[in-house]
Formats: structure tokens, sequence, C-alpha cells
């Protein structure tokens, strides 16, 4: 907006965030620490040190590493797409993507409910954890998958109206990417679930194995393909690897209901 370009808008992140961070701790320290309800910075920086903190980032190191494994798939997705087809394809493939995710939307707070909810279910009984797994997976599921079958439908006249006929090239993108929010919206409650059983590794391997697997694919998709190809490779190797995370989880909670009953 101010002419600053690409440069402007990374320095503007930069920026921002310095500012959000100065906001929040200055928030911190002169209104919500003065409560009393809350601990001396210092102190929490003192405490890190006693070996329960360190059993805490135990625990959160692996979900840190595994989210930003999936970002760093669709990130290298984007720069193997940019290497070799022209700039306008990348950004309808980042545009499709980003259009057909507002079908996950509605399920972020379901997926942060979902991450108190099924330790307690785990405490109560595993064969309700599993229920309400079930539940929760099917019922996104297909919400997905019409929300997404509404948004392609629609696509055409959003499109026209906020971008112009400039970017009537986005649509085939969309099209292709529907597969994508059909079968991800069944993993809502994946990362709950794995965080729940402690086996988080589990999806750290499947997300390498899709680096591993979806780079080379994708290149040689884009190679035959052309640029969809990006679009292909990204959602088999997204859907394939929700998929086996979801059975995968289900194996993991058999397991435990089958404790659970031989000790009743």
């Amino acid at each position: 907006f101010m002419g600053f370009g690409i440069y402007g808008i990374a320095s503007g992140q930069v920026v921002g965030t310095a500012l959000g961070f100065a906001t929040a701790l200055w928030v911190y320290r002169k209104r919500v620490q003065p409560l009393g309800v809350v601990p001396h910075i210092r102190s929490m920086l003192h405490a890190a040190k006693n070996g329960i903190t360190r059993s805490y980032l135990a625990f959160s190191f692996p979900i840190a590493v595994d989210r930003n494994l999936a970002e760093f798939y669709q990130l290298g997705t984007l720069l193997v797409l940019g290497h070799i087809v022209q700039p306008a394809d990348v950004g309808f493939f980042k545009i499709a993507l980003s259009y057909i995710t507002l079908t996950f939307l509605p399920l972020g707070a379901v997926s942060r409910l979902l991450q108190d909810q099924f330790p307690k279910d785990q405490m109560r009984d595993p064969v309700v954890l599993q229920k309400h797994f079930l539940l929760v997976s099917i019922v996104s599921g297909v919400f997905t998958m019409l929300s997404g079958m509404v948004l392609v439908f629609v696509a055409p006249f959003l499109l026209r109206l906020v971008y112009g006929e400039t970017y009537s090239g986005v649509l085939p993108y969309i099209r292709a990417f529907w597969w994508y929010a059909a079968v991800i919206g069944f993993g809502v409650g994946l990362g709950s679930i794995y965080r729940t059983l402690n086996r988080v590794s589990f999806p750290i391997k499947l997300n390498m194995a899709c680096i591993v697997i979806g780079m080379p694919l994708t290149w040689y998709l884009l190679q035959h393909v052309g640029a969809l190809g990006a679009v292909y490779g990204f959602t088999l190797m997204k859907g394939t690897a929700t998929l086996v995370a979801f059975f995968r989880a289900l194996w993991y909670m058999r397991g435990i209901s089958s404790l659970s009953y031989a000790k009743t």
C-alpha cells in the first residue's frame, strides 16, 4: 500500500510482531502480574531450571516439531512449484489452498476443545475416548466434504467479485483441492488424540515420510502433469498421511481398550 512491495510486507510482519510482543509484555507486567494470579517473569525463568519444567518441554517439543514439519512440507511444495512453473501458477496454488482451507475454520475451536476433552475421556474410560474420537472425526469429515462442495460451487462468483477475471485461472486449482478438504476434515482430532496417547513420535515420522516421498513425487507430477501436479501430489500425500494416522490411532486405542477390559 505504501509502495515498498514485498520487502514492505516482510518488514511490516517483523515490526508488527515486535510491537505486539512489547505490548503484551507491558500488559503482563503492569496490568496482569499485580493481580497476583500469575508469577513474575524472573521467577518463571528461574523455575525453568527444575526437572518439572524440563518434563513439560520434553512433552511439548515433539508437538512443535510435528507442526513445523507439516508446515515445512507445504513450504517445500511451494518452493518446488516456484522452481519449475511460472510465478502466476505459484500464486494460483497458494490462493486455492488458502481458499479451500476456509472449510477448516469452524473446526479450529473443535480441535482446541478436544485437547482438553480427550484426556478426560481417557481417564474416565478408554472406550468412551474411542467413541468420541470416531464421532468427531466422522462428523468433521462430512462437514468439510459438504462445505468444500459449497466453496467450489461459489468460487467463480467470489473470485470474480474479489479478484476479477484476471484470476480465473485459480478455478482448476480450487476444484482439484476439493479432495484435500474432503479427506483432511477426518483428521481434526488427530493432533489431540496422539498427544493424549503420548504417541507424538508417530506423526513426526509420518510427516518426515511425507517430505521424503512428497517432494520427489511433486517434482515428477509437475514434469508430467503441469502445475496442477503440485495439487495432486500435495493432496495425495496429505490425504494418505491423514488416513494412516487415523487408522493407526484406532489401533492404539483398541490396545488400550483391550487392557481396560482385561482389568475389569
